[in-house]
């Protein structure tokens, strides 16, 4: 479930926070990775979302959990709960950390 962080397009957009796409830049992320990532409490906003009744582009939630197979689980401002699946395309944008660790593991990954 590979993933890039690029602070670099988030500081020129004047946000302190990554965009997190899947590619294959980073193909050695686990499912611990994401989960360290996504902790719960993890502020998000969707960028895009490849379902059939996916949540509108721009809407903003909280992460619950990531469960088992790295689907990360959302409450959405709007009230809907459908999760994230980064392996299938889908987009965030991290707007607020729950933990710490998060950064540094960007960090890490992105030195790879």
């Amino acid at each position: 479930m590979p993933i890039l962080a690029d602070e670099k397009e988030a500081q020129k957009k004047g946000y302190k926070t990554l965009w997190i796409k899947s590619t294959k830049i980073i193909p050695n992320l686990t499912i611990d990775d994401i989960k360290v990532i996504y902790t719960p409490g993890t502020g998000i906003k969707l960028i895009k979302m490849n379902d059939l009744y996916a949540v509108p582009s721009g809407t903003t939630g909280i992460v619950t959990h990531v469960d088992d197979i790295g689907t990360i689980h959302v409450n959405w401002l709007d009230g809907r709960t459908l999760g994230v699946c980064l392996n299938d395309g889908d987009l965030v944008e991290i707007t607020e950390y729950a933990g710490g660790r998060a950064k540094n593991l960007f960090s890490d990954l992105i030195a790879m």
